[in-house]
This record gives C-alpha cells, structure tokens and sequence, in this order.
C-alpha cells in the first residue's frame, strides 16, 4: 500500500513525469543520429527484377547502406526529402551500365556521386560483367563471336591474378569490455538520479514526521524510472542483459536507502543528481580512469560502472554488499 502512495505521488510530480518522458525522447533523437552517423542510404530501383544485383547490394553494406524500392517515384521522393542521399534506377538490361540513371537532390556533392556509382557498377559488373563487356563490344562496332567471347572472359577471369596491397596503420587496440555503449550509460545516470529521487521524497516526509519506509519510496522511484529506461533502450535497439539490469537496480536501491539514512536535508539530493551524471560521463562515457591512472580507484565504487565495464561476477558481489547495506540502513531509519 505504501509503495503505490509514493508511486502515486511522484506521477503527480511535474520535474519527475518531464524525467520519464524525456529519456525515450532522447532515445528517439539518438536513434535518427545513430542511423544517420551509420553511412549514406542509397536508393535502387530495378525497372526488371534483378536479384542477384540487389542481394549482392544488400549483403556488402560498407560506407554505403542501400535501400531497394519498387517505385521509382518514392525513390525520388525520398531522395528530394533528403533521406536518400541519391538513387540509382537499373535499366530492364541489367548489363547495359551506360543505361544506369543516378537520381541525385539538390545541392548534391559531387564527389558522393562518383563514388556510390563506383559502388553500383562494381555490383553489376561483379554479377553480369562478361554481358557488360560484350554489350559494349556490339555497341563499339567490334566484331566478336558472342560464345567466343564468352569463354574468353571466363579465361581472363579466371587466370588473371588480381593483387591489392594495403599499408597497415597502427592503431591502439581498444578491447571489447571497454567498448563505450552510450545508451545503457546513460540510462544506468537516470536510474540512479531516479534513487536520489525517491530519497528526496522520503526525507521531506521525515522532516514533517511521517514515516512510510525509505525503502519502499526508493523501490518507487526505481519501478518508474527503469520502465523508462527499458523503454528508451528498446527504442535505441540495444542489447538489454535483464540479470544485470536486475542487479544494477538493487545496487542502486542500497544506495538509495544509505542516502535516505545519511542525508538530512531534502534538497541535498536534487544537487547531487548533476554530480551523479557528471561521474557517468567522466568514468563510463569518456573512461577517464584510463587516461589518468590516479582516478582508477573510483570506478571501482560506482554502481553504474560494474553495469557497463564490469564482470557478471563482480558486479553480482558488489550488488549483494551495497543491498545488504540499503536493508540494514532501512531498518534502521524505520
């Protein structure tokens, strides 16, 4: 019953329903830059189908993401309202390169231009490159025999070696634990932001003499807000590990109640919500442990830090110890 009064009376709080609404948001806003950031959409519009262009398209995305459509004409809409960076339509003969149109926008660079039809051609050419070959041999008057050429192309194929030779540039090796995910960090800021909250709310009703639980009213802050994070997650599309997702919130409902136990003032909370977030950044985001050793002790005391770096096991440990504290701080201030 306690623990739907809190939930209650926070949903009745302004800032805190501005809070949950706005992480979703924000995962919407860093999907579409996420996609954006990804490469350039191309758009390909076959006037016949010609499926091992487009899968040969589809399998090798690289600076290039393409996209295939079955009308020409949302293509160019598509390429007029920029979410397209350009278009190119296939001629009913595959093999007739010359035949290939690139739709392009408004102010369109040039350079962008020339490399997606490096891209389309080496497909096509990948695919029917003998039938290209022979179509420009007709179409420049040279008189071959099409079987002939046929297997003559196949030989050249074939029996000519094709070398490329890359220069190798050193690069420092980042390992795959240190791998910066930006969504799970700053959902693990808002979660525990949401704790100090729920602390907030505990504290002001000790000041005026009620005492429901800090346990409970931290429990309250956390259900809302990891709803909101699990939602912003999904909309970002990433990967969500629910046992440690799990563990993070009960690392972080033992936090919340210390702070209940230690904090007296109820306004303490709300000015360390920007230090919380600041340490995130800092420790999580930038990892600026690695770049000054002399900080490398203080990760190993942040909730949010054995979520996205840390081991199952570790932060399994460090959730247990920081819960049994928030029990023993709970029955304490009860």
């Amino acid at each position: 019953m306690t623990f739907l009064i809190y939930t209650r009376r926070m949903l009745r709080h302004p800032s805190v329903v501005l809070m949950l609404l706005c992480l979703p948001l924000l995962a919407f806003i860093f999907r579409g830059f996420a996609e954006k950031s990804e490469g350039a959409v191309i758009g390909i519009y076959t006037q016949t189908p010609s499926p091992e262009i487009t899968r040969y398209l589809l399998q090798n995305e690289d600076a290039f993401k393409f996209k295939l459509y079955s009308s020409a004409d949302d293509m160019r809409r598509d390429v007029e309202t920029q979410l397209l960076e350009c278009g190119f339509i296939l001629p009913p003969n595959i093999s007739d390169v010359e035949g290939i149109s690139i739709v392009c926008g408004e102010g369109y660079a040039s350079v962008l231009s020339d490399v997606t039809k490096e891209a389309v051609f080496a497909a096509v050419l990948k695919v029917c490159g003998d039938k290209a070959a022979y179509s420009f041999a007709k179409k420049s008057n040279i008189d071959i025999n099409n079987e002939d050429f046929k297997k003559s192309y196949q030989k050249y194929v074939e029996t000519t070696p094709v070398c490329v030779s890359f220069e190798e540039v050193p690069t420092t090796e980042v390992s795959s634990a240190k791998k910066r995910s930006l969504p799970q960090s700053m959902a693990a800021a808002v979660l525990a932001c949401a704790v100090l909250i729920g602390s907030t709310f505990y504290i002001g009703d000790r000041k005026k003499g009620v005492y429901f639980g800090a346990g409970r009213c931290v429990a309250a802050a956390l259900l809302l807000f990891a709803l909101s994070a699990l939602a912003a997650l999904a909309i970002c599309g990433a990967r969500i590990n629910i046992i440690r997702f799990c563990l993070l919130l009960a690392a972080l409902w033992g936090v919340g109640c210390i702070a209940a136990k230690i904090i007296k003032n109820d306004k303490v909370p709300w000015l360390l919500m920007p230090v919380v977030i600041l340490f995130v950044i800092l420790f999580d985001i930038i990892c600026i442990a690695d770049i000054v050793p002399a900080l490398g002790i203080v990760p190993s005391f942040l909730p949010t830090h054995y979520y996205i770096f840390g081991t199952a096991g570790a932060q399994a440990l460090y959730s247990a110890v920081l819960l049994c504290c928030g029990i023993a701080a709970d029955k304490m201030i009860k």
